[in-house]
């Protein structure tokens, strides 16, 4: 009996132990990570700030692992937490030991600042050998998030399931992101024209006539993508695409809400928020009354416009009247839906085009 005694003293011991140490070290991870995240995405040397979190990561697997972590594990009571705190090192040490590496990696190659274009093409390169990397780290972070998330938290000791649901929020934004950069690096060097030409419509929105998916489709460009350079092909206003019937057959729903308004007026096709319905029915307007069929379809308004020169810098162009323009992270919504009109008087000025400068004009 008092050998059986001291063996569980000895026990209980070594797991209390083991249990501060776990602690401490994913508190020292969680500290870590979302500055080790930023420096990640924003593409600086994450290399100190990784090996600190794998460090810690490691020290708390290691912790939670062993037989007297796998007898804990079956015990009732004390059994729930030993798992979910054992399943959570786990998850934060493949996290660390698989995902940050790859992302560091994929942001060394392919830092914002080398997607910028320059002389009028993006380098797809660095996306391309980012790839593998990014899409490995997606998997590893979904991988993270998918055990954490099922973790049963009520049967938790208060401060251990608090911690748990803190970490699964912090993974499910940290997997948002991984989960956009997989479809950037898997989809945009072929919607840039890396396996051969590609050309898409961009619609071009106006948010002072609001529709579900943002604004009006006021402007139309047709862009060919080729090897990372984008040429722009032509600009239509929306108004002169209209036609005298829908050019696709619309639902029993879409014609009670809209009436022939989605598929006849290409102004219009934003009118409904499932925004693959509305790429689908501007690619057939397009096609209808150009003859030009496209690959792909886009929207952008003023204000995604300005977040994107607040990434990559301003643009200038010329105006019609041949004034230099210059447009910023900071400015260009406020030009674009009202600047604009102030500007310029005439309405043709104001959606005009020169044919022979089409690369350096802007539209509404």
């Amino acid at each position: 009996m008092l050998a059986l005694t001291v063996l569980v003293a000895a026990w209980c011991a070594w797991l209390a132990a083991d249990v501060l140490r776990a602690r401490s070290s994913l508190e020292r991870a969680a500290a870590e990570l979302p500055a080790l995240q930023r420096t990640v995405t924003s593409g600086g040397d994450a290399a100190a700030g990784t090996r600190q979190v794998q460090e810690a990561a490691r020290t708390a697997a290691d912790a939670t692992s062993g037989p007297h972590w796998r007898l804990a594990r079956l015990l009732p009571v004390v059994g729930d937490d030993a798992r979910a705190l054992g399943d959570v090192a786990a998850a934060v040490d493949g996290l660390a030991s698989q995902a940050l590496p790859r992302l560091a990696r994929a942001a060394e190659v392919a830092a914002p600042a080398q997607l910028v274009p320059r002389d009028g093409a993006v380098d797809l390169g660095p996306l391309e050998d980012a790839r593998a990397d990014v899409l490995a780290a997606d998997a590893s972070v979904a991988a993270a998030a998918a055990t954490v998330s099922g973790i049963d938290t009520q049967t938790l000791v208060t401060p251990l399931g608090q911690a748990v649901e803190e970490l699964e929020a912090h993974l499910a934004e940290i997997r948002s992101q991984t989960a956009t950069a997989a479809r950037a690096v898997d989809l945009v060097p072929s919607m840039l024209g890396a396996d051969g030409p590609r050309d898409h419509l961009v619609l071009v929105q106006n948010n002072a006539e609001p529709r579900a998916a943002g604004g009006i489709a006021g402007s139309v460009l047709h862009v060919r993508a080729r090897d990372g350079r984008l040429e722009l092909v032509e600009v239509r206003p929306g108004n002169e695409l209209d036609g005298p019937t829908s050019a696709v057959e619309l639902s029993r729903a879409e014609e009670a809400l809209f009436g022939d308004d989605l598929g006849r007026y290409m102004l219009n096709v934003t009118s409904t928020p499932d925004f693959p319905r509305t790429a689908a029915v501007a690619r057939q307007i397009w096609a209808d009354r150009t003859g030009v069929q496209v690959d792909g379809v886009l929207a952008v308004d003023p204000v995604a416009l300005q977040g994107v020169l607040a990434a990559t810098g301003p643009v200038a162009f010329t105006d019609p009247a041949g004034t230099e323009v210059r447009l910023t992270g900071d400015d260009a919504a406020a030009f674009l839906l009202n600047g604009v009109y102030r500007r310029y008087e005439d309405p043709a000025t104001q959606a005009s085009c020169s044919p022979r400068r089409r690369t350096r004009c802007w539209v509404r």
